[in-house]
């Protein structure tokens, strides 16, 4: 991932899970984001946050699992994480929304420098109902069959994507969702920390969340008036102020590529 460019690449290599590049408008950090989507989503549910960390000094490398890259598994899906973690020139902040902040939070990848997860999918174990997004008959006869599962339709959609995901929606494998409810049990985080929950999101209730934090050790804050849709629904530039603030805060000085005073 190097040789960055000042626009948006896309980059493609056989060894390497393709990402989408944007690169800090100045060098100020000196580590990467990698930034994973959540189920149905692409790298296009990072751009708007992407724009603000570049302007304010992070190259970002959005993970973009579309089309015929989607992983056909729970386990290929943290493979393309931990492989797009190597390929960076120096130890990354993981940042995952819906499932990518749980993937994130797995805590199998040693070259990190933090981690945050936004609204991630709270485990079987610690959530008091099913998955909303996999409520209804669709669904399940998708899951029975094996085939693979469309977005949610409807108020369902409303309560996963806000006013809709940028880009749009791809139909997520089956097997995805055999994998997260057979997830081993997570232990307390190696990283910095910090999960974020949405007040009003109905998918990853706060307070699920908050007793997720709590057991992975990780600090906890709530979007106010936010939903599920953390990285692009409407307050979209308040979490990504707030994921900037709390590296800068937490990592301190070793993170600066130049000795330079952080913003008020």
């Amino acid at each position: 991932m190097s040789g960055l460019n000042s626009y948006w690449t896309m980059t493609r290599h056989a060894a390497r899970p393709p990402v989408q590049t944007l690169a800090a408008e100045w060098p100020k950090f000196t580590a990467p984001l990698v930034l994973v989507p959540g189920l149905w989503c692409g790298a296009t549910a990072w751009h708007r946050g992407m724009g603000y960390f570049a302007h304010r000094g992070w190259t970002c490398h959005a993970l973009d699992l579309w089309g015929d890259r989607r992983p056909a598994s729970l386990a290929e899906w943290h493979a393309a994480v931990q492989e797009a973690v190597r390929c960076c020139d120096a130890p990354p902040v993981l940042v995952g929304h819906d499932l990518g902040g749980l993937l994130a939070l797995q805590g199998a990848i040693a070259e990190l420098r933090a981690v945050v997860a936004l609204a991630p999918l709270v485990p079987r174990v610690l959530a008091r109902r099913g998955h909303p997004a996999m409520a209804g008959w669709s669904a399940w006869w998708a899951l029975r069959r094996g085939a693979a599962v469309a977005a949610p339709a409807g108020p369902r959609a409303k309560q996963y994507f806000a006013d809709g995901v940028p880009g749009g929606t791809v139909p997520e494998p089956a097997a995805v969702f055999s994998g997260l409810a057979q997830l081993p049990p997570l232990r307390p985080t190696r990283h910095p920390t910090l999960i974020v929950a949405g007040e009003h999101d109905t998918v990853c209730p706060p307070d699920e969340v908050a007793g997720f934090a709590q057991l992975l050790g990780a600090q906890f804050r709530v979007a106010p008036g936010a939903g599920h849709a953390l990285p692009w629904e409407a307050g979209w530039e308040d979490r990504v102020h707030m994921i900037h603030r709390w590296l800068v805060q937490t990592l301190g000085e070793p993170l600066l590529a130049t000795l330079d005073a952080e913003d008020p």
